[in-house]
């Protein structure tokens, strides 16, 4: 079931989770469990966005896998799947989602390309579970965060694009 509506409202654990997150370490895994408060914009039966709990940009939202992968770096492992088309997949739905939020949330940044889609590299993440950054519109970001910390191409973050590219050559995702 797939519920492409943007909310802006705040879940919490009062609601149901169909699913067993019980496994998962983090504070993702928590959010999965519905033991503590987040702002979605859209859930599908394989990943979650809500907005970072401190946004770099108008539009800071985050798309998690709601299995659990601990980072870019295990997307070929056979924790998820010895196939790379498998990788791919999740990559490419992750991109998906993100470019739905920015549309309905951010429209002239869609528009104009204007955004970030990144994963950080560990040990340069702050959650051990795969997330992507959504932020936009980029322009509008704080030099540090637009040209550092979310600076796509270093050894510390990647573009969503980059992992992809990586991957359909069959090479490692970082």
């Amino acid at each position: 079931m797939e519920n492409n509506n943007i909310s802006n409202t705040t879940k919490t654990a009062t609601e149901s989770s169909p699913k067993d997150y019980s496994s998962n370490p983090t504070v993702f895994g928590k959010i999965l469990r519905q033991e503590i408060p987040y702002h979605p914009y859209i859930e599908t039966d394989t990943l979650l966005s809500f907005r970072d709990r401190t946004p770099r940009a108008p539009l800071h939202a985050l798309v998690i896998t709601k299995q659990y992968i601990p980072s870019v770096q295990s997307l070929q492992s056979p924790s998820l799947s010895s196939n790379d088309d498998a990788s791919i997949e999740v990559v490419s739905s992750m991109k998906e989602m993100a470019l739905q939020i920015i549309q309905s949330q951010q429209p002239t940044a869609y528009q104009n390309q204007d955004y970030i889609l990144a994963f950080h590299v560990p040990p340069f993440h702050s959650v051990h579970h795969l997330h992507l950054h959504v932020l936009a519109p980029a322009s509008e970001m704080n030099f540090i965060y637009r040209h550092g910390k979310y600076a796509t191409g270093t050894f510390w973050c990647t573009g969503v694009d980059d992992v992809l590219k990586r991957l359909k050559k069959g090479q490692s995702a970082v």
